[in-house]
């Protein structure tokens, strides 16, 4: 069966001292309803990486960071299947 093509996501975690921030996935969601997961969500086409993280922080938490690090990067191939 087809997989759709891999898909672009940025999460990211808030620090304060021992403390990180998570969120508890909605249970009407698709993907792992009522998961304590890290914020994020989708790269535009196109999108800087950096650009994905400051957008999402904005529409998420309605914040402006002053610095943004990417730390890892890990591909997960999509089981999804193409309609």
């Amino acid at each position: 069966m087809p997989t759709a093509e891999p898909l672009d996501c940025v999460a990211f975690m808030v620090v304060d001292g021992k403390r990180v921030l998570a969120e508890k996935r909605k249970l009407i969601k698709r993907l792992a309803p009522g998961a304590v997961a890290l914020p994020g969500g989708h790269v535009e086409a196109g999108e800087p990486i950096a650009d994905a993280l400051h957008r999402e922080l904005a529409e998420e938490l309605d914040v402006d960071p002053l610095a943004v690090a990417e730390y890892l990067r890990v591909h997960v191939p999509s089981t999804r299947a193409v309609r």
